[in-house]
């Protein structure tokens, strides 16, 4: 695990310095106007010697809060309409929460974490303008061994045999090799939504996550059932399927296999 962690650290300062300010190496919002990163928003104010770096306590602990106050998507904000006391109540629960992170790579739920700009839509850029590297591809490697290597610390003493994957874009989901994950004896449910639009396909996910909390839960004898259609209190069909993402030579269903509607 030492090894994993290290790697992890190691990546997050590396996108911490573009992020900041490393004019050798930019990250860069591809056909966008957002141009690079380190112009935008808090990130030139990223603090390079925080704890979420793998240093010692900060002097400036203000400038953390926990990951799930820190973001204010529209995923979240309909989490907390949907449930208003989900975050609180979580610790009852057998159950973990992870988020992907384009800057942090992969984040406990109540992690603190520091305000920052970035998501998977862009590329890391060298200064001579030459093609850039994807963000899915620079954490992909980082982000299945962290995932492999917190399932089986979690063997030892509470083990994890189900992992729902409420990713919202395929950038985030193609940024872990699936297969590999699923050898660690977890079964790993892909949802599927009817919305095609990503900014309701957000709010439905949290909206299902806050009204239908309990379906998720190990002990639940209500469960989703897999490779069909489910209704929600929420009032929203979800499917969820054990298809991979991110390794096309483990994708088994066509589009239309997929999307039956």
């Amino acid at each position: 695990m030492v090894k994993e962690a290290e790697e992890l650290i190691r990546k997050r300062k590396e996108i911490f310095s573009y992020l900041h300010n490393d004019r050798e190496k930019r990250i860069f919002a591809t056909g966008t106007k957002d141009g690079y990163r380190d112009e935008r928003g808090a990130n030139p104010e990223l603090m390079l010697v925080g704890p979420d770096l793998g240093y010692g306590s900060s002097s400036s602990q203000q400038i953390y809060l926990p990951a799930y106050k820190r973001y204010k998507s529209r995923f979240f904000n309909g989490l907390l309409k949907a449930a208003p006391n989900f975050w609180e109540n979580l610790h009852q629960y057998s159950v973990e929460i992870l988020f992907v992170s384009a800057a942090y790579g992969l984040l406990l739920w109540d992690e603190p974490i520091q305000n920052y700009d970035c998501n998977f839509l862009v590329q890391i850029q060298s200064e001579s303008r030459e093609k850039g590297r994807k963000l899915e591809e620079f954490w992909k490697d980082t982000l299945t061994s962290t995932l492999c290597n917190f399932l089986c610390e979690a063997k030892k003493k509470n083990p994890i045999v189900m992992i729902y994957d409420l990713l919202s874009d395929e950038s985030y989901q193609n940024a872990i090799r699936w297969h590999l994950v699923a050898k660690e004896g977890v079964e790993i449910r892909h949802r599927m939504l009817k919305e095609s639009n990503d900014s309701k396909i957000l709010y439905s996910l949290a909206t299902i996550l806050g009204s239908d909390f309990d379906r998720f839960l190990p002990s639940t004898s209500n469960s989703f059932d897999v490779g069909s259609w489910n209704t929600t209190n929420a009032g929203i069909p979800i499917r969820f399927d054990p298809v991979v993402f991110g390794d096309l030579e483990c994708m088994k269903l066509s589009l239309t296999d997929r999307y039956p509607f």
